[in-house]
Order: C-alpha cells, then structure tokens, then sequence
C-alpha cells in the first residue's frame, strides 16, 4: 500500500514522534454526552478521537454545538440512528 499523505498533510503524526494518542468512543448520542467528551479531551489531549453512534442528523445548529474547539472534524450522519464521526487535532 503507498500512502499519498504524510506528516505536511497530517502534523500531528510527527509532532509526538512514533507515538499517536487515540480514543474511540460509542457516545450512544454526541450532543448529550458532549460536555462530558470535552472534559475528557481537555484532561487527555488526544491526536485522534473516532466516535460512533452519534446520533447526529445533518442539522447544522447540532453539527456547530459539537464542535471541539482546535480540532478538524468529519462527520457521516444518518437520518436514522447510527452515524459515526472523526476529530483530528
């Protein structure tokens, strides 16, 4: 497999040398346990946090209210349950 992306598209996998903090969380509902997903990256800063079972619709006031400040994020939503989502420092 050739990766076409290294560390000019994706610092932070140069930034903590051979070692990546990831986190996979099944929130059972992003917007409802979201206070509690901020306090747990702030405490523990992860480079990558991949969620599933969001619950997130394409609704733009929800997708702003989950958004982790100095994060990118990618969302695949669903307009039924499910959905998964993916934030990158």
């Amino acid at each position: 497999m050739q990766w076409h992306y290294g560390p000019e598209k994706f610092p932070w996998l140069s930034r903590n040398g051979p070692h990546v903090r990831l986190c996979h969380i099944n929130t059972q509902s992003m917007v409802s346990s979201f206070d509690e997903l901020l306090a747990m990256i702030k405490e523990y800063p992860f480079d990558i946090v991949t969620m599933s079972d969001t619950w997130l619709k394409d609704n733009p006031l929800r997708l702003q209210y989950v958004t982790v400040p100095g994060y990118s994020q990618v969302f695949r939503n669903r307009d039924r349950f499910g959905a998964v989502a993916l934030v990158l420092t």
